[in-house]
């Protein structure tokens, strides 16, 4: 059964170190994986996504999530999750560090 569900994200600020050079690049790309601690795992989780940058304060990013597979303990259906999310960032830079916020929408299905 396939269940969509709309959901504005609303992320924290954060701080990350910066290591890019003073120059802005316009084009980025990130991928990440999870690392899952249960033995049923099948699928590992991940997230590929692509952003751009506006200008130094300002970006746009658009991610695709794979949640993974998990058999649940009380029943005996398997879940799976996948999704994507659009999400704009705000950034303020200050020396070799940044503040950023994220807001964006994520629409995921689940089986």
């Amino acid at each position: 059964m396939n269940k969509w569900i709309g959901v504005i994200l609303i992320s924290f600020v954060f701080i990350h170190f910066d290591c890019k050079s003073k120059e802005v690049q316009k084009f980025y790309f990130g991928a990440s994986i999870v690392i899952v601690g249960y033995a049923d795992a099948d699928i590992t989780p991940y997230k590929v996504g692509a952003g751009y940058n506006f200008d130094k304060n300002f970006s746009i990013e658009v991610n695709s999530f794979k949640f993974g597979e998990k058999d649940l303990f009380f029943a005996s259906e398997e879940f799976t999750g996948d999704g994507y999310s659009i999400e704009m960032l705000a950034k303020y830079p200050f020396g070799d560090l940044s503040l950023y916020g994220k807001l964006g929408v994520l629409r995921w299905s689940e089986e």
